[in-house]
């Protein structure tokens, strides 16, 4: 019902252009049309906050400029860096644009090298596929993942259905705080929860060793003298 309501169709260049400026509302593509050789497209939405709802007013962050790339999957293009794009369109062979703020710099030069098959996982997201190993994904190809997935390289997992439990990770606001208090062991972002002891606002930080475990260790190695 929400979708048939003109209220709340808006123009975009692509459904991110729509949601990043919501510069109009639309009944048709007419509506929506540049000028007369550069066609738009209306977008029919669901409505609610997570979409437009004032004219020029965006409801998703914009990108820094050259922050999407092409690629047959995420690895894909950071392994290839081969177009930037501002939507699936944009792309050549059927390939997908990516959200890559911060990865991809110039046409041709990737930013990461070609991924060994066994680190090939599948994942919500790049985090979730380092160690929850839901299933391998050897081909590149988000096609091989459950519903929801996509397939990330550089994975720990050895073994579907069983977790990589990596040591040394720890909560905290940064790592300095992590290793402070010691906090909260944890495998993802998501582990960083009040529920589990950690304080709000904490994130997962890698390599942490506890400032105490630290003192322990040097009061082992000194010796009163004269």
């Amino acid at each position: 019902i929400a979708m048939a309501d003109p209220m709340n169709w808006w123009c975009g260049s692509s459904w991110t252009d729509m949601l990043e400026n919501c510069s109009k509302r639309c009944t048709t593509d007419e509506d929506c049309a540049v000028n007369s050789w550069t066609p738009g497209t209306c977008y029919k939405t669901t409505g609610g906050e997570e979409n437009c709802q004032t004219p020029g007013v965006g409801v998703k962050e914009k990108l820094p400029e050259g922050s999407r790339w092409c690629g047959s999957t995420w690895n894909d293009m950071l392994e290839t860096c081969s177009q930037k794009c501002a939507a699936d369109e944009d792309c050549d062979g059927g390939k997908t644009c990516w959200e890559a703020p911060g990865t991809c710099q110039y046409v041709g030069v990737p930013v990461k090298e070609v991924s060994d098959p066994a680190t090939l996982w599948c994942g919500y997201d790049f985090t979730d596929a380092q160690t929850s190993c839901h299933k391998a994904c050897p081909s590149e190809s988000d096609d091989d993942c459950p519903e929801g997935m996509s397939c990330f390289g550089g994975s720990d997992c050895t073994e579907e259905g069983v977790a990589v439990v990596r040591e040394g990770y720890r909560c905290g606001s940064s790592w300095e705080d992590s290793s402070t208090k010691c906090g909260v062991e944890c495998q993802t972002d998501g582990d960083c929860t009040v529920e589990n002891g950690a304080d709000a606002g904490d994130i997962c930080w890698a390599d942490v060793i506890c400032a105490s475990e630290m003192a322990s260790d040097g009061a082992g190695g000194m010796y009163c003298g004269v």
